[in-house]
């Protein structure tokens, strides 16, 4: 099999300067992704980077490396790297349409196997106003969320996050009219469309699922680390979280009974939860990632077995075991004794539960 991979951030689609965090994520999952994939057997790999950062890039067996300066080049690099692929898989932020463009353009060639969510339901996911509306049309528990049109001070604290924005991007928590009234300058240079919560504080959480064949694979729910600045920024997370069983599975839950409401989920998904804080619950959506989220570099690091080989042969839905050997047939193993935590950046640590 060849595949075909487009992080947009590396191939240099991020502008001459790209969000420091948006480039280190991008960066760790394109690593991620394409060591996995390497290892697959009889699988070779063509991908698109942009010159300025071909230092993270080792010339390895399998993988052709397309280099790009500009943005045409980009395209037409990717455009050959199609010409010869059974399988493409796009990396990219929602936002500005990015990602769904790009799966789409893919799409249009009938022979590939595009490896991604279908663009209608990157449409709806990457419109952070819409999903909070489809979340509550399907009574599902999500924080409340409008359009922020400054006519009058709201309650505080708030949130203030882009419609369309991807990350922690003009992502922050307002504690006070001045500081509103500043960030709505802002969000006026910016020319983005703000929305508006109310601030819940909780734990946050993650869990991820493959998508395909009319199977989901859930892997375990995870915890987010965001910085305390009121502006969000991941820094990375721990799996799986530290949770009981009955908090896991009420999590995975609500992860499920959203997907079950969007057609066109394919590929690997990301789900961001909040469990308020002093709750028993419900667990609330925060949003959902219609793509490949850093948590993946987490996951491999938990899980054994190749993720990327068993989601291309797929001979089995995902079972997850607890122990060295997993749970028997069609199981993952992973290990019973430990956790991983991980940074945005890729690297991680396995840190024992003694």
């Amino acid at each position: 099999m060849r595949v075909a991979v487009l992080e947009a951030v590396c191939a240099g689609l991020g502008g001459e300067s790209p969000e420091p965090s948006l480039l280190a994520e991008g960066r760790a999952m394109w690593q991620a992704v394409i060591d996995d994939l390497l290892r697959v057997p009889d699988c070779t790999v063509d991908t698109v980077v942009n010159r300025r950062w071909l230092a993270v890039v080792a010339n390895r067996p399998g993988l052709h490396v397309w280099q790009a300066e500009q943005i045409e080049e980009t395209v037409a690099c990717w455009d050959s790297a199609l010409d010869d692929a059974d399988a493409a898989l796009v990396i990219a932020p929602e936002f500005g349409g990015a990602l769904e463009r790009w799966v789409a353009e893919a799409g249009q060639r009938r022979s590939l196997h595009v490896l991604n969510a279908e663009p209608a339901a990157i449409r709806l996911c990457a419109d952070k106003l819409e999903l909070a509306r489809h979340l509550q049309a399907h009574d599902l528990p999500t924080i409340p969320t409008v359009a922020e049109t400054w006519s009058a001070p709201p309650t505080f604290p708030c949130v203030l996050k882009p419609r369309d924005g991807a990350g922690s991007w003009l992502v922050r928590r307002v504690d006070g009219e001045a500081e509103w009234r500043r960030w709505r300058r802002d969000y006026a240079a910016g020319n983005t469309e703000p929305l508006r919560q109310p601030y819940v504080a909780g734990r946050a959480l993650s869990v991820a699922g493959w998508f395909g064949d009319g199977v989901v694979d859930w892997l375990p729910v995870g915890e987010q680390r965001l910085s305390k600045d009121g502006g969000f920024r991941y820094l990375g997370g721990r799996l799986p979280a530290e949770l009981s069983d009955a908090d896991a599975a009420a999590v995975l839950r609500l992860a499920q009974s959203a997907a079950a409401t969007i057609p066109g989920l394919r590929g690997y998904i990301g789900f961001d939860i909040l469990w308020p804080a002093g709750s028993s619950g419900p667990p609330l959506l925060v949003e959902i990632n219609p793509r490949f989220t850093t948590s993946y570099v987490g996951y491999r690091a938990l899980i054994k077995d190749n993720l990327m080989e068993r989601w291309l042969a797929r001979p089995l839905p995902l079972r997850f075991g607890t122990g060295a050997r997993g749970s028997g047939r069609g199981g993952l193993s992973i290990a019973a004794d430990c956790h991983v935590e991980f940074d945005a950046s890729g690297s991680y640590r396995m840190v024992s539960r003694s």
